[in-house]
């Protein structure tokens, strides 16, 4: 179950570099070591087509395994308001890449448009695209210790019914949602995986493996012998090891290294 055949795929998002330029991302995932890399969109023009992405990917040797659509707050104006033109572009955009798995957030709480889609056409519109739309878990905001909601659904618990699930470590931190647990949850429907650790305060933190508190090393030993084989992106906060470039190399070759070892 353990063997190289059967565990999972380990990439990088370039989420992980909002401080550098596409070219810079590139080179840095692949110097690291990774084969493949998840492109998330952002307000850089360059995340915004094929053509940058590809072009470096081709000249790095790397492969794209998913396209994060542009559904955080400072990125939902990148292609309008219009959440089914944010999906429909995503989608076209991870053709283009080869990729055939598209992440998505749920629907703010006031966004019912896109909550009716999600029950009612989800299913069928990734079907008839032949890609997966695979939703996210999300958290709380915290203020004064007090959770509040922003997202219609948000837990691993309510996000496990639709088809596909996207599950995010880190997320599970922020509301202290035990993350083997949340991995029984969405068992069913895990076509995705962001990893990175949490320091269990209430914050997305997106820690470097190994220096928060999550059992993550239960949890990637875990994965094989549950049968999933599908991607694990590590989506991590770098922007402190930013002014040390050889150190931020040498902290993703160890959280890389970090996954394969947990895994077999």
């Amino acid at each position: 179950m353990g063997s190289e055949l059967s565990r999972p795929k380990i990439a990088c998002s370039t989420g992980s570099f909002w401080m550098w330029d596409l070219d810079r991302t590139f080179g840095t995932i692949a110097a690291a070591g990774f084969e493949s890399v998840e492109l998330m969109v952002t307000r850089d023009p360059l995340t915004q087509s094929a053509d940058a992405p590809r072009e470096l990917a081709r000249r790095e040797g790397l492969n794209f395994i998913a396209v994060h659509a542009p559904m955080l707050m400072i990125t939902r104006r990148v292609w309008g308001p219009n959440f089914q033109r944010i999906v429909d572009r995503s989608v076209a955009l991870a053709r283009e890449l080869h990729t055939d798995l598209v992440v998505v957030h749920p629907p703010l709480m006031w966004d019912v448009r896109y909550q009716a889609w999600l029950l009612g056409e989800l299913d069928d519109y990734q079907k008839n695209q032949g890609i997966t739309i695979a939703v996210e878990n999300m958290f709380h905001v915290w203020i004064a210790d007090r959770p509040v909601r922003g997202y219609r659904w948000l837990s691993p618990e309510e996000v496990a019914g639709f088809p596909a699930v996207t599950l995010d470590t880190s997320h599970c931190g922020v509301d202290g949602n035990d993350i083997l647990t949340a991995l029984d949850t969405v068992a069913p429907h895990l076509a995705h995986i962001h990893l990175s650790d949490s320091k269990a305060d209430h914050r997305d933190n997106h820690a470097l493996p190994g220096t928060g508190m999550l059992p993550l090393e239960r949890f990637l030993k875990s994965l094989p012998g549950a049968g999933y084989e599908g991607t694990v992106a590590l989506e991590l906060d770098l922007r402190p090891l930013t002014p040390e470039p050889n150190r931020l190399l040498d902290a993703l070759i160890r959280a890389r290294e970090f996954c394969l070892e947990r895994m077999g």
